[in-house]
């Protein structure tokens, strides 16, 4: 299983994407293997490509019918690796390696008869290889079996009719001679080449007498038994050694077919591999299909792509015709990360487990950075993970929880802070000091505090952001330092990387004396609802209610700030979590003094 790329790893991790990679579940061997990559594209053309081929995935499978789409999967499934995939020579193929390519075209043409002209010319499904198929199919009825069959070679017929005359006046033979032992001794043999007998019993069988056709060899087996076979008269032998050579003979001609049909595969081995490769992107654009299907995914709109990139009702699988193309049309400029109704479906299932409610993430930010301010339990942390999780599904190729989703295509996204690998902004193990570290205590990894990591992370994020496009993501960073220095750092972190071209910079604090400075967005979780929480107080609830009730309580929305002082929402969940009335007063007033 491979890592995705450094300058995605910590994005990967942060952003809980693996969660939503599980469910893309390619068929063929090809597309597994391409899952397996885990890459992240940062080439617009390609990711248009890769849009455009699921949007006619999509149609194709609204087109069919349950058992049609059950037909296509189960084809795909059956699709085996091709034998010299591996770099194995295909002009040295064996039966087994004949037949998983005569199972590949199998496959592989009723695949082709279920899509249209449309389809097979955009995924370059194209067959011609008539000639090696019919050739193959010479080696059995069904489709997914193969043997030397007689009607690869004119002599085969005879050869084997003689091999099973042959086979049978053997058979005929030791017959009849097991009938003599049993016949003559009391011996039977059934399907048996020897028995087990005592001494005295086993000598007498060497005494010859008459009427006794049948003889017989004996060996020593232990101290008081012996082993005896039947002596295989010289006719036997004979019609023995004659199979032998009919044998040999089969074989030599067999061999010669194979070695024929593996000149042909090797020919063809080149187009063969082409059906490979197309095959497996196609399987890859069905299963973002069925993903986009079952979850409700929309296409992203990446500054980059063009024009091209939304396509005629391209927000999504629920949304076509001219509704759809007008939200396009009024979809914000590129430039602008915009999201509507974005999910970060493993929050969202994490939510759905506990019966607590889920809200999406409704977002508008055409400055380059961002700020966001928020108590704990806020939801600044989901907000940011929400982001990161769209962009790398928006990235990896697939299309994305979200009733819209407007960003640019980035060549590194960066995650650092509370919540993400301690290994820095590529991920954990992007250094050997990182990779030492991992699992540490905080103040053992590789000899630096937890604030020497946060600074050491965001030195690798500035690396990536002045070699290209970053999406820069910070959760509480500085967060292990001193409030002055740490507001120090954050505003000059944004100002940094706000004026990088192409770079944009998010990031969560709870510092908000922050120096505010222009081209940065100042934003604010709408936090606890301050009416409901005053109510649960008065109402004097049991404690466990009040728990249970607290994320309700909570507005996961984002909004604008003013910059005026709000309510301490931390000292307000601590009084709905038990805080004792006299500490929580003064909690109260020595915060709004501080403030």
């Amino acid at each position: 299983m491979a890592d995705p790329k450094p300058e995605f790893r910590s994005a990967w991790e942060f952003s809980r994407f693996e969660e939503l990679w599980e469910r893309f579940s390619p068929l063929t061997p090809q597309g597994k293997d391409e899952k397996e990559e885990r890459e992240v594209v940062s080439d617009a053309g390609r990711l248009r490509e890769i849009y455009d081929g699921t949007e006619a995935a999509i149609a194709l499978l609204r087109s069919m019918s349950g058992s049609e789409a059950d037909t296509l999967a189960y084809r795909l499934r059956r699709l085996p690796r091709l034998p010299f995939e591996d770099g194995s020579d295909p002009f040295a193929l064996d039966l087994v390696g004949l037949f998983l390519v005569k199972k590949f075209l199998s496959n592989y043409r009723a695949i082709l008869k279920v899509l249209d002209d449309g389809l097979r010319l955009r995924f370059g499904l194209a067959f011609e290889s008539t000639v090696l198929a019919a050739e193959l199919d010479r080696g059995g009825s069904d489709p997914e079996t193969f043997a030397v069959s007689d009607r690869f070679d004119p002599a085969l017929p005879e050869l084997r009719a003689a091999i099973a005359r042959t086979d049978a006046a053997i058979a005929s033979s030791r017959a009849a001679t097991k009938a003599a032992a049993l016949r003559e001794r009391g011996l039977d043999f059934g399907s048996r080449g020897f028995l087990v007998l005592p001494h005295e019993r086993a000598a007498l069988l060497l005494e010859p007498g008459p009427g006794k056709t049948c003889a017989f060899s004996v060996e020593a087996y232990d101290g008081a038994s012996c082993i005896v076979r039947i002596q295989q008269p010289e006719s036997e032998l004979l019609l023995e050694e004659e199979r032998a050579a009919l044998g040999a003979r089969e074989r030599e001609l067999e061999e010669a077919v194979i070695a024929r049909l593996s000149a042909l595969v090797a020919a063809e081995a080149g187009r063969l591999s082409g059906y490979a490769r197309a095959i497996g992107e196609f399987d890859l654009a069905r299963a973002r299909a069925v993903l986009a299907v079952e979850l409700e995914l929309s296409r992203p709109l990446l500054s980059g792509t063009g024009s091209e990139a939304a396509g005629p009702g391209a927000a999504g699988p629920g949304t076509a015709g001219p509704e759809g193309a007008a939200a396009q049309r009024s979809t914000p400029a590129a430039s602008t990360l915009a999201i509507e109704g974005g999910r970060h479906v493993g929050c969202e299932w994490d939510c759905a487990r506990r019966g607590v409610a889920y809200a999406p993430l409704d977002l508008e930010i055409p400055e380059a950075a961002a700020a966001i301010f928020g108590s704990n339990m806020g939801g600044k942390t989901v907000a940011l993970r929400t982001v990161a999780f769209l962009q790398i599904a928006a990235q990896a190729g697939l299309f994305v929880p979200a009733r819209s989703f407007n960003s640019c295509v980035y060549s590194a996204v960066a995650c650092l802070g509370e919540g993400t690998p301690r290994g820095g902004a590529r991920g954990a193990g992007a250094s050997g000091a990182a990779q030492g570290a991992r699992g540490a205590a905080p103040d053992d990894e590789g000899g630096l505090s937890g604030f020497g990591f946060e600074i050491r992370a965001f030195a690798e994020a500035w690396d990536l952001a002045r070699r290209g496009p970053t999406l820069v993501i910070m959760d509480e960073f500085a967060r292990t330092t001193g409030s002055a220095e740490a507001e120090a750092i954050i505003a000059a972190a944004l100002a940094a990387l706000s004026s990088r071209p192409g770079t944009r910079c998010l990031i969560s604090t709870h510092f908000a004396g922050l120096e505010r400075s222009p081209g940065t967005a100042y934003l604010r979780m709408k936090g606890l609802d301050k009416d409901a929480a005053k109510a649960a107080l008065a109402a004097e609830e049991p404690l466990p209610e009040r728990i249970r009730r607290i994320n309700g309580m909570m507005r996961y929305e984002l909004e604008r700030d003013s910059g005026e002082r709000q309510g301490s929402d931390a000292l307000a969940v601590a009084r709905l979590l038990g805080l004792d009335p006299l500490i929580a007063r003064d909690a109260e007033r020595r915060w709004k003094e501080r403030t």
